[in-house]
């Protein structure tokens, strides 16, 4: 039985990951992390847009028993202008010069994993931070400066058996 509908898929739009930054370091945190009551802290949110554009999203926070006096302070609207990514067309040879397919660990300055994993569809997965392409593929990737490493593709897979 489906349970997401295609109403569903176009509203979820963006990927939102909070991040936590105390006093020079920068690290993912889960959602759960307390305040450690240094001088200067503060949140970071990363937000991946699938649509370009002008877009808004209501987002909630809550901060645990007895912060019920917080009322309409708990919830902003924000707007987000996401800039287009871009195809970048991949070129993948073995070592005999054939097309063939290869894995590829895209990350941008910040250690960003590129495409987001948690808005990855088929063929890719959401579990691994690589994603594999053969020659001629493409990836979309915001404007920015990338690390990228590469490895062999699958050897199973059904699209090289032919090479």
């Amino acid at each position: 039985m489906q349970t997401v509908t295609a109403r569903d898929v176009g509203e979820r739009w963006a990927d939102i990951v909070l991040y936590r930054t105390d006093v020079n370091v920068y690290s993912a945190a889960s959602f759960g992390g307390r305040l450690t009551g240094l001088p200067v802290e503060y949140q970071l949110l990363q937000v991946y847009s699938r649509d370009r554009g002008r877009r808004s999203a209501l987002l909630r926070f809550g901060v645990g028993q007895g912060s019920q006096d917080l009322g309409f302070r708990s919830e902003a609207t924000i707007a987000f202008d996401a800039r287009p990514a871009y195809p970048v067309t991949l070129h993948v040879a073995d070592e005999d010069g054939r097309p063939a397919v290869a894995s590829f660990l895209i990350k941008d300055r910040r250690q960003f994993v590129h495409p987001s994993q948690t808005k990855r569809l088929a063929p890719d997965l959401w579990f691994q931070p690589q994603v594999y392409r053969a020659d001629g593929d493409t990836v979309l990737l915001p404007a920015g400066a990338y690390a990228v490493t590469c490895g062999r593709g699958p050897s199973t897979c059904r699209r090289c058996r032919s090479w």
